[in-house]
């Protein structure tokens, strides 16, 4: 709903966190949000009637591991107020280590060719 709260949660989603639905259903959907900016800005879109498309976000489980999940939401409007939201999120974990670990590649390349490029340099006067 507007103010935030889960009001309804696939099973997929409450086995992707590790919650059972009397620990997820009720509660306030920042709780599970691990950057509490990500989820003001998530729910500013949809109050200002906009569609959330393919926002990354980390969640928090059961566990305290983070899940990273893309997110794709709407809301539903009656007589111009907030009905409710849906929430679509795909989990992509494993993109995101991915895409750390090949950014950490490439900053590891960086740094090992800048010095080589320097005593390149020097062995060239």
């Amino acid at each position: 709903n507007d103010q935030g709260t889960i009001l309804w949660a696939s099973q997929s989603e409450m086995n992707l966190l590790g919650y059972a639905p009397e620990e997820y259903i009720g509660q306030q959907v920042a709780k599970f949000h691990a950057d509490k900016r990500k989820v003001t800005e998530i729910l500013g879109i949809l109050l200002s009637g906009n569609k959330v498309i393919n926002y990354t976000a980390p969640l928090v489980c059961k566990d305290g591991h983070i899940e990273w999940v893309e997110i794709n939401s709407s809301m539903r409007r009656v007589n111009g107020k907030c009905s409710t939201t849906r929430c679509f999120s795909t989990p992509i974990t494993n993109k995101v280590k991915a895409d750390e670990k090949a950014k950490f590649l490439r900053l590891l390349c960086h740094e090992l060719r800048n010095p080589l490029q320097g005593i390149q340099g020097n062995l060239e006067l």
